[in-house]
């Protein structure tokens, strides 16, 4: 999805643009997306939530965009999102948290400088005469740190989750009426029967943060692989 990423600095960058964000092509290639934990009950009827280890090897939740070794599913031939919800990881494009240094643990706002989204002569500027953020710019600065907060804290109930041995490997077999199959492997989904017999103290405990809302939002979209199948046939991919 992110062709050329580099810290945002207004010394090099004071003349670019951004374009609205009406295209999503640019994600055409992503068969699945980082998502947070705020975010569960809006992509539960639309995606599968699975988790994985993300970049930087925590543990994290991402939605499904595609059947296995397909594409994704939900851009249309014209670019336009199919989906009534856009993940927020979507949403943030041509933007991006990154580390300047490998073992910098300090984050740079970050901007994809080949993205068909960015320009020096056409959109709105994202730096005023003087060198300041303009409007737009503090929107997306504004968006990046809600998305790394909320990442944050879905990345702290993945660590509660795997403390308690609650995941499992996904083996799900899609089967549809014309004999097509698909099977979904290869991430984590939350081990139902652990879910049951979780202890008192730690359900309660779930149940005053808020998580337990979450966790069935989760095990509710895996019935989304079978639309993930059925958009794939009705393809014709």
């Amino acid at each position: 999805m992110f062709k050329s990423v580099v810290p945002l600095a207004v010394e090099k960058h004071k003349k670019l643009r951004l374009k609205p964000v009406a295209d999503y092509g640019f994600a055409a290639s992503q068969t699945m997306c980082p998502i947070t934990a705020v975010e569960f009950p809006r992509v539960a009827p639309n995606y599968p939530i699975v988790f994985l280890k993300d970049d930087v090897g925590d543990m994290s939740a991402f939605a499904l965009l595609a059947v296995p070794n397909g594409k994704n599913l939900f851009i249309d031939d014209n670019g336009l999102w199919r989906g009534s919800y856009v993940p927020a990881s979507i949403r943030r494009y041509p933007f991006v948290f990154g580390r300047t240094k490998k073992d910098d643990k300090t984050l740079a706002l970050c901007i994809d400088v080949e993205s068909d989204h960015v320009s020096e002569t056409e959109g709105e500027p994202l730096f005023t005469e003087d060198g300041k953020p303009t409007e737009i710019l503090e929107k997306a600065i504004e968006f990046m740190k809600q998305f790394q907060t909320n990442h944050a804290h879905t990345v702290a109930i993945c660590q509660e989750l795997e403390r308690l041995e609650m995941f499992q490997g996904l083996k799900a077999q899609v089967r549809l009426p014309s004999g097509k199959k698909f099977n979904f492997v290869g991430a984590k989904i939350i081990d139902e029967k652990k879910l049951s017999t979780l202890a008192d103290e730690d359900f309660l405990e779930w149940r005053r943060r808020g998580w337990l809302a979450l966790i069935y939002a989760h095990l509710i979209s895996l019935g989304q692989m079978t639309h993930l199948a059925e958009l794939y046939e009705r393809s014709g991919a």
